[in-house]
């Protein structure tokens, strides 16, 4: 919910601003997501696997199996949903990037729920940015179509192929992907 709210001003802000600096913060969110990336993958192989702090902000109820939602639970995770929506807007990332990380250091849930919950997120989070660039008339529909369609593709691919795939290796493969894009795009911007 704090993500859908705070997407439009993102959008908003994208708009207010040159597309020089916006493009050095995107290049900047990159960075940061390809070191984090490439530290948690080598800690994973390593002894220090479990990098999680001992008492998270929201913990799994075992009895349950779902989030105790205290005050601080509720802070950290809305702080973050509206960071991710921020972000959303602003750039047109959030999701993968904010949101998964801080699920796994903020709570005790498993990997493969942090992943869920944060594309969940991420296609309430899209949504409203979507019809926020629609209804402005910001939205190339004749390029989003064709993108939409290729992510799609290229989800159900990857999912297909992930289980192959080494976890860390992977992530260390898109962590020098990640670093790469945003060589290229701070030499656009400064060059």
């Amino acid at each position: 919910g704090t993500g859908m709210l705070a997407s439009p001003v993102g959008f908003w802000l994208a708009h207010a601003l040159p597309e020089r600096p916006l493009t050095l913060i995107f290049a900047a969110v990159l960075v940061l997501s390809s070191v984090r990336m490439w530290r948690q993958a080598s800690a994973s192989q390593g002894a220090h696997a479990d990098a999680r702090p001992a008492s998270p902000a929201c913990k799994l109820d075992p009895a349950t199996g779902r989030l105790r939602w205290t005050g601080r639970c509720a802070l950290t995770l809305g702080a973050t949903g509206a960071m991710a929506g921020l972000l959303s807007g602003l750039l047109g990332v959030g999701g993968g990037f904010v949101l998964v990380p801080v699920l796994l250091l903020a709570t005790d849930l498993p990997m493969a729920a942090a992943m869920a919950t944060s594309m969940g997120v991420i296609a309430l989070v899209s949504g409203a940015g979507a019809l926020m660039a629609g209804f402005s008339g910001h939205m190339a529909w004749d390029v989003a179509w064709p993108f939409a369609i290729g992510a799609l593709g290229g989800m159900l691919a990857g999912r297909a192929v992930a289980g192959r795939l080494s976890g860390p290796r992977l992530q260390q493969g898109f962590a020098l992907l990640s670093m790469s894009v945003a060589a290229a795009l701070l030499w656009r911007a400064l060059a």
